[in-house]
C-alpha cells in the first residue's frame, strides 16, 4: 500500500511539472526603432514590444550582446553608407522557449567640412532660389555658434547629374560654374567671418539616392571685414544632402 502511495505521489509530482512547463507561453519577440534612417553619429534607440518573453537578448551590429528590455546603440560618427542589422531574442523563464526578430536600418554619412584643418560637421540641409541661381546649404545646429556651407549653382533647379563645377569668387555664373561659401556665425550680433572659393572643382553625384558635394583642398579667401587683412584659406568638404 505504501509502495502504492509513492507510485502515485511520484507521478502526480511528474504530471504537475510536466503541466507547469507545458504552460509556460511560447514568447513572440517583437522591436521597434525610432527611424527607418540615421546619419552617422546618431543613436539607434531600440524598444522592446514582445510579448510572454522573460528574458530578452539583444545582438548589435558590432557583435555585443545586451541582456536589457531596452537598448541604444551609438552609430560610429565616421560610418558610411551602409545597412545595420539589429537582433532580438526572447527567452520562456525556463528558457526553453525562445523568439528572435531582426531588422535592419539604414546609415547615411555624416556631412564634414573643413576650414584650414578645422573640422565642422553640419546637420541640416535647405534649399532655395535667390538671383537665378540655386542654393544647397548646410548648417550646424549649435544655438551659439552656427556654421553654413552654401552651395551656389546657375540655374533655378537642382543640375543634372553627375556633374563637375569650376568653383568662383563671386555668384554671376554661367554654366559648368559654381561657388562654396562658408559662414561662420558667433554671436548674437551677427558678427561672421565669409570664406568664399576663389578656384578648385565641386563634384556633385548621387549615391544611394542621395545627393553629395565633394570639394578638397579648394584656395578661398575671407570676405567679411576686414577685408584684405587675412590670408586665404583652405577649405574641403564631403557633404550629403539627409
Amino acid at each position: 500500500m505504501i509502495r502504492t502511495k509513492t507510485i502515485i505521489t511520484t507521478f502526480m509530482t511528474l504530471l504537475f511539472v510536466i503541466t507547469i512547463v507545458s504552460c509556460q507561453q511560447e514568447p513572440t519577440a517583437r522591436f521597434v526603432t525610432d527611424k527607418s534612417e540615421y546619419i552617422a553619429g546618431e543613436t539607434v534607440h531600440l524598444t522592446n514590444t514582445s510579448s510572454d518573453g522573460s528574458s530578452f537578448q539583444w545582438t548589435m551590429p558590432d557583435g555585443q550582446t545586451l541582456n536589457t528590455n531596452n537598448a541604444d546603440y551609438l552609430i560610429n560618427v565616421n560610418d558610411s553608407f551602409e545597412t545595420l542589422t539589429f537582433k532580438l531574442e526572447a527567452f520562456s523563464k525556463n528558457g526553453k522557449k525562445t523568439s528572435s526578430e531582426s531588422k535592419d536600418v539604414a546609415v547615411i554619412p555624416s556631412s564634414v567640412f573643413y576650414v584650414n584643418n578645422f573640422e565642422v560637421r553640419p546637420l541640416i540641409i535647405s534649399e532655395f532660389v535667390y538671383r537665378n541661381n540655386y542654393y544647397i546649404a548646410a548648417k550646424t545646429s549649435n544655438a551659439s555658434i552656427s556654421w553654413w556651407c552654401t552651395f551656389i549653382l546657375p540655374g533655378t533647379t537642382v543640375p543634372i547629374l553627375p556633374s563637375t563645377y569650376n568653383l568662383q569668387s563671386n555668384d554671376t555664373l554661367t554654366s559648368g560654374q559654381a561657388v562654396v561659401e562658408i559662414d561662420n556665425i558667433y554671436d548674437a550680433e551677427l558678427d561672421f567671418d565669409k570664406f568664399v572659393s576663389l578656384s578648385g572643382q565641386l563634384l556633385l553625384t548621387i549615391n544611394h539616392g542621395k545627393l553629395q558635394f565633394e570639394f578638397d583642398n579648394v584656395d578661398a579667401e575671407r570676405t567679411s571685414e576686414p577685408v584684405g587683412t587675412h590670408p586665404n584659406v583652405r577649405i574641403s568638404g564631403n557633404i550629403t544632402c539627409h
